[in-house]
């Protein structure tokens, strides 16, 4: 009799279980960051919702124009000394966690991925590449409802993996090992 109770009881709740998860549909957004348009750049990922989760994940690839001396000496040493930073490429990958399972609100996430960086004074270009991880932490806000336009301003920090050090023209050009990086990404949810 023992047997049959545990039976129908595993029964129940494998059934519940798989209710639970019909009852979300799967959900993908694609989303752009505004400041790379406005740094002459480009900017473009794509994220999954799994359902019945708190969690979402995603690919991207940006990249972006520095001609401002401020903006490069924040991401390179002696940058107010280049005449251009361009950031070829950034590719990436991300992890989400959601503090709400609909994925509006609070988030915090772990970002980690490869670049490429042209860093050029005069003449000479000189390629700088390596790898970062950044934990994120932003806010997913729809103006209307739980699927469409999407708003998200984040701050993240960025750790650069590799060396990231190049010369040009002799001066010795490091990629900071600690970047902050406040941003907001605009978006659509399906």
């Amino acid at each position: 009799m023992t047997r049959i109770i545990r039976i129908i009881t595993f029964l129940v709740f494998f059934t519940t279980i798989l209710e639970a998860q019909e009852q979300e549909k799967p959900s993908f957004s694609v989303e752009t960051g505004a400041l790379f348009w406005a740094f002459q750049g480009y900017s473009i990922s794509g994220y999954y919702y799994v359902p019945n989760t708190k969690f979402s994940v995603g690919v991207g690839i940006e990249g972006l124009t520095y001609d401002n001396e401020d903006l490069m000496d924040a991401a390179f040493e002696n940058g107010d000394q280049l005449d251009e930073v361009q950031l070829l490429y950034l590719a990436r990958g991300e992890v989400r966690y959601h503090f709400k399972e609909h994925g509006e609100g609070l988030y915090t996430s772990l970002r980690f991925g490869y670049e490429e960086w042209d860093v050029s004074l005069g003449d000479d270009t000189q390629r700088v590449q390596n790898g970062f991880v950044s934990p994120t932490i932003g806010y997913i806000w729809y103006p209307w409802e739980r699927k469409g336009f999407l708003v998200q301003p984040f701050f993240t920090g960025i750790f650069i993996i590799g060396e990231g050090r190049e010369t040009v023209q002799d001066l010795e050009v490091d990629l900071r090992s600690f970047l902050p990086n406040p941003g907001l990404t605009l978006g659509w949810k399906f």
